[in-house]
């Protein structure tokens, strides 16, 4: 994993709603974990909240970024039979 710059001020009023779940930013989530437990590697951190957000949501995504839906149509229309 890389490292991740974790921006100031970050907290928990900036959740957002998507079909359902509340969510915030990943990034402020480590963030504030590497804060409670200052013993631990950021990449420790990394991997449990990934673990954990794979547990919680059965690996399906929640969200993804807006480009994704872009990339996706570019490669569908690429398929045979797919239509303009």
């Amino acid at each position: 994993m890389t490292p991740i710059s974790f921006p100031a001020g970050e907290d928990r009023a900036d959740t957002h709603v998507v079909d359902g779940w509340e969510l915030t930013s990943y990034v402020a989530v480590v963030h504030r974990l590497s804060q409670r437990f200052p013993h631990l590697r950021t990449v420790d951190i990394e991997a449990v909240v990934i673990r954990e957000h794979e547990a919680f949501t059965g690996g399906r995504p929640i969200a993804v970024p807006v480009d994704v839906e872009a990339g996706a149509e570019e490669i569908l229309s690429a398929e045979p039979g797919a239509t303009d």
